[in-house]
């Protein structure tokens, strides 16, 4: 479950930069 792990930071990240 690295994945889910990999796309959650990845969409928090896109989320603080906008």
């Amino acid at each position: 479950m690295f994945l889910m792990d990999m796309i959650l930071m990845i969409v928090s990240s896109l989320v603080l930069v906008i």
